[in-house]
């Protein structure tokens, strides 16, 4: 099942291209409120709040990246999608996760783009009703989340557009194929070196 996320816009275009960069022994951080029906073979699934195990995924493990007991260099792949905006200290889970990912995996991260023009125009006039996410941290500009992978040990291999958000019926909205400069979420796919 795809969910709606809040701001009434369906995740599978991101979740879709995510999954198509994932590949071996794959963990995915912060599942939980939207598990990848995309993702195949071995799927363990990481978040503090214990769900009941998707279908496609192996197990669902409870904890922390930075806590949990799992090996160094013990996974292929490391997904976090719509996550990194919301950890205290970033540049960790960035450490935590290629200590985790084999030399040549790859780390595939989505979040909000902080340039997505009504965003900017929300922050210009300080309104908090709209794209203002009380569980968000940070907004990461694409240039220095760039910069994050570089001091923790990964290099940028391709920086995906998240698609577009046009509103439709009830609230709802549906995405469309966008320029990254100006898109809603922005995905970036990163070896580990």
């Amino acid at each position: 099942m795809i969910n709606i996320n809040e701001w009434g816009m369906t995740e599978k275009p991101r979740l879709r291209k995510m999954a198509a960069f994932a590949k071996g022994r794959i963990l995915d951080v912060g599942f939980a409120h939207q598990p990848n029906p995309y993702l195949h073979g071995e799927v363990i699934g990481l978040d503090f709040e214990a769900v009941p195990c998707p279908e496609n995924y192996t197990m669902a493990v409870v904890g922390k990246i930075e806590t949990i007991n799992f090996a160094a260099a013990s996974f292929d792949t490391i997904l976090a999608g719509e996550f990194i905006e919301h950890v205290e200290q970033p540049l960790q889970f960035l450490r935590d996760s290629r200590r985790l990912l084999i030399s040549g995996g790859v780390l595939v991260l989505s979040t909000p783009n902080p340039y997505y023009p009504p965003v900017i125009l929300l922050n210009w006039l300080m309104i908090r009703k709209f794209f203002y996410s009380p569980n968000h941290i940070f907004e990461i500009a694409p240039r220095y989340l760039v910069r994050f992978l570089e001091q923790t040990g990964f290099v940028l291999k391709k920086m995906l557009s998240g698609g577009m958000l046009i509103p439709l019926y009830r609230g709802r909205c549906f995405t469309v194929p966008m320029a990254k400069a100006i898109c809603y979420q922005m995905i970036y796919v990163a070896e580990a070196i």
